[in-house]
């Protein structure tokens, strides 16, 4: 699987969706048609996005009809980059797209969780499995919080290694500093007394008012 063959596939069995309704908004996206949801599957797969469509087959037909398609903006992007360079057919169409993406579609909204979904599900496996990233190492990588990385692991199913997600274990030096730190008198006795202040801010009753009956 390959941005060739996916362009190939569009150019024989896609279509882009950039043009006014009736309501006066004008749609984006892109879809691919076929019965043969297995290589929709597959294509969703490689590229990390994408939603799947089945509908119940007509009277002339014997298969049920599926659609692979991408809305989002972050995902379109994306998608047409890899795709541009191989398209022919609707080469045009697909550049249209893309200048009216960048021009005039904001998507505030759901940027951090379009840049994770993005980004192909095997990418997101061998950052956090081989490589051994943290969710919040890959959160910082893309540029993204922390909820859009585990929201999308949850999504595709990937399996979140617990201990990777508590960080590295201090060295021996950072340890002895911390460990030094404590038994120096004036450190400890100021901290101490940070939680002893606190204890009593937390315990202490609060002020009576005086009343015209107190003397």
């Amino acid at each position: 699987m390959d941005w060739s063959y996916i362009a190939g596939y569009f150019d024989g069995e896609g279509s882009v969706s950039c043009h006014l309704t009736k309501r006066g908004d004008r749609t984006r996206g892109m879809t691919w048609y076929n019965t043969h949801e297995g290589s929709l599957l597959a294509m969703r797969e490689f590229m990390g996005c994408g939603i799947i469509d089945r509908r119940a087959p007509r009277a002339h037909q014997n298969h049920v009809a599926c659609a692979l398609r991408i809305s989002r903006k972050v995902q379109l992007l994306r998608v047409l980059d890899g795709m541009l360079p191989h398209l022919i057919v609707k080469r045009e169409a697909a550049e249209e797209l893309k200048r009216f993406l960048i021009e005039e579609v904001k998507e505030g909204r759901y940027l951090n969780h379009g840049k994770v979904a993005a980004v192909p599900t095997e990418q997101l496996r061998e950052w956090h499995v081989v490589e051994r990233w943290t969710i919040s190492k890959i959160a910082q990588h893309l540029g993204v919080g922390v909820s859009a990385v585990w929201f999308t692991f949850q999504r595709r199913g990937i399996p979140v290694d617990r201990v990777s997600t508590r960080g590295r274990p201090k060295s021996a030096e950072t340890r002895a500093r911390m460990k030094a730190s404590w038994q120096d008198p004036e450190i400890r006795a100021s901290r101490m007394g940070k939680r002893v202040l606190n204890r009593a801010h937390e315990t202490e009753p609060l002020m009576k008012l005086p009343t015209d009956g107190d003397a």
